[in-house]
């Protein structure tokens, strides 16, 4: 069973790594992750797929990688799932790039806190239950 020391400390890990990938890099793991996935779906679609189903099948492959890393007993293959979760968090900035108009600073500040918070609480619920699955 997960304890409250783990639960915030993977919190405050997560939000400080979303943080600085999302503010000092300019959104490059989400450009890098959406045009590596959707390189692929061109190819095996030959060019013929649209965003909104490109983002369908983006989260059906962030669902895939949920579901094994809550069956998975192997630690080690855990946590590399798990990474790999946190990186397909990207789709969850299309998302929030879809609600929000940034035309300021202000707006920026908020759009990339959103994102941090949203991906960090996400993540921090599928490593509970990960782990609780581990350890019952």
């Amino acid at each position: 069973m997960i304890t409250n020391k783990e639960f915030i400390s993977i919190i405050i890990v997560s939000t400080i790594l979303f943080f600085v990938s999302d503010y000092f890099f300019n959104d490059a793991i989400m450009y890098i992750v959406g045009g590596l996935i959707l390189a692929i779906l061109d190819k095996i679609f030959s060019g013929e797929i649209g965003m909104p189903l490109s983002l369908m099948i983006w989260a059906l492959i962030l669902m895939l990688f949920i579901y094994l890393f809550i069956r998975i007993k192997t630690k080690a293959l855990k946590y590399s799932i798990l990474i790999l979760i946190g990186i397909l968090f990207c789709v969850v900035d299309l998302l929030v790039y879809s609600f929000f108009d940034v035309r300021d600073l202000a707006t920026s500040n908020l759009n990339i806190a959103l994102r941090v918070i949203i991906k960090s609480v996400f993540l921090n619920v599928i490593s509970y239950f990960g782990w609780k699955k581990l350890n019952p």
